[in-house]
């Protein structure tokens, strides 16, 4: 399952975790976070919460690619600054590979 940002308007720890606790068991989760997760700066609640529950669960160090049998993704946190040399690094890397990236 793949969540792109603003998964909640106003975060808590509980509705991540509720979040986790209802679907992990069936689907692996991948969250892209959005400007309501996260907030639009490094210092604020939001993303505290974010890192210390999502954090658990998956790899918050962006960008972050998951690579499938089907698709490459591509996670970005745009909330932050982007670093657009090391985004064109990693398509041409896929690219070279042959593989369709969304």
């Amino acid at each position: 399952m793949i969540l792109n940002g603003d998964v909640f308007y106003t975060p808590s720890k509980k509705k991540w975790l509720t979040l986790y606790r209802k679907y992990l068991q069936d689907f692996e989760i991948l969250i892209n976070p959005g400007n309501h997760d996260v907030g639009k700066s490094i210092q604020n609640t939001n993303r505290d919460i974010f890192e210390e529950v999502v954090g658990r669960y998956q790899n918050i160090e962006f960008p972050i690619v998951k690579e499938t049998e089907f698709f490459n993704y591509i996670f970005i946190d745009t909330n932050l600054p982007i670093d657009k040399n090391e985004i064109k690094e990693i398509i041409n890397k896929l690219i070279n590979k042959n593989d369709t990236i969304i």
